[in-house]
């Protein structure tokens, strides 16, 4: 990576979420860094760790690799395929249980919140009494 940035660097216009400017301020003063060179600094870091987690995992990483780190994606793929020709039958079946629960408990937690909605909107209805109750 070209670590010189200038005037005539790419820009790029960004929002960000409430506070996290002063977090990047707090790191760039403690790293004697100006805010810009701070974000570059950070965003390396995160690119180069989720290229190795891909290289990890058997997978390309977005960037350009070297024939050593083809290499390791090459041994990663051959391990993870071995993994998953020694997984038995009772396993397989094991975690097909495990995926149809996990979909049956977000099927009853959209149901709930469904339930929750109405409720909450049942509740902002302002009550009428019945003309008994004006008379009586």
């Amino acid at each position: 990576m070209n670590s010189n940035t200038g005037r005539d660097s790419d820009k790029f216009m960004l929002r960000l979420p409430d506070g996290m400017r002063d977090r990047i301020k707090r790191h760039a003063e403690a790293n004697k860094r100006s805010m810009n060179a701070e974000i570059i600094s950070l965003l390396d870091v995160a690119l180069w760790e989720a290229d190795w987690t891909r290289i990890e995992a058997g997978m390309e990483p977005l960037r350009e690799t070297t024939p050593e780190e083809r290499d390791m994606i090459e041994r990663n793929r051959a391990a993870l395929n071995r993994r998953v020709a020694t997984v038995s039958e009772t396993e397989r079946s094991a975690i097909a249980d495990e995926l149809s629960l996990l979909d049956e408990i977000d099927s009853l937690q959209s149901k709930f919140k469904e339930v929750v909605d109405g409720l909450q909107r049942l509740s902002s209805i302002p009550v009428v009494p019945d003309q008994e109750d004006k008379e009586g």
